[in-house]
């Protein structure tokens, strides 16, 4: 039998084979790779191994068609679980949206006004309103705003995604 083969059918790594066989890693891995063989002992526990792994795939049987009917019903109801979490989470993300935009909007409107202000005072004297409107650190305020928007727009357009692909999904089944 492969190696490779081996290695799919117990699902084990390297590390874990070595445990099980008695030896070490790097004896399991020459072994893998047709290097080196295998003490008897580790030979005989891993043709146990095959052997019992051989006997479970045996008595797999094959699903009845009521059994793959009902396996059919559980993924159509997982997915349209799924799907229902998706219109709640685009629900969510759309407020969300609507709310950094409007917190977008302030900053902007904030920042004009701030331009004004400062327009408007004397030169070396910055009158007190302008201070206070520019203490309120508007620059970070906006960049957070579009930072937070273009999170969300992201956000928005994998879920979109997503209830494309539970859509076809759900149109296979």
């Amino acid at each position: 039998m492969k190696k490779d083969s081996i290695k799919s059918l117990l699902a084990a790594t390297q590390v874990e084979m070595a445990m099980l066989l008695g030896v070490s890693r790097g004896q399991y891995s020459m072994f893998e790779s047709g290097k080196r063989d295998l003490p008897v002992a580790a030979k005989q526990v891993l043709a146990e191994m095959l052997a019992h792994r051989s006997a479970q795939m045996s008595q797999t049987k094959k699903p009845t068609k009521a059994e793959v009917s009902q396996q059919r019903s559980k993924r159509r109801e997982q997915l349209k679980r799924l799907q229902s979490e998706n219109n709640f989470q685009l629900q969510v993300i759309d407020r969300k949206i609507a709310a950094a935009f409007q917190k977008q909007q302030e900053s902007a409107n904030r920042k004009v006004l701030v331009d004004f202000m400062n327009s408007t005072a004397q030169k070396g004297a910055e009158d007190g309103k302008a201070w206070l409107i520019k203490g309120q650190s508007f620059k970070n305020r906006y960049r957070d705003a579009d930072d937070e928007l273009l999170a969300l727009e992201v956000r928005r357009e994998v879920l979109e995604f997503e209830r494309e692909v539970l859509g076809r999904k759900l149109g296979e089944g």
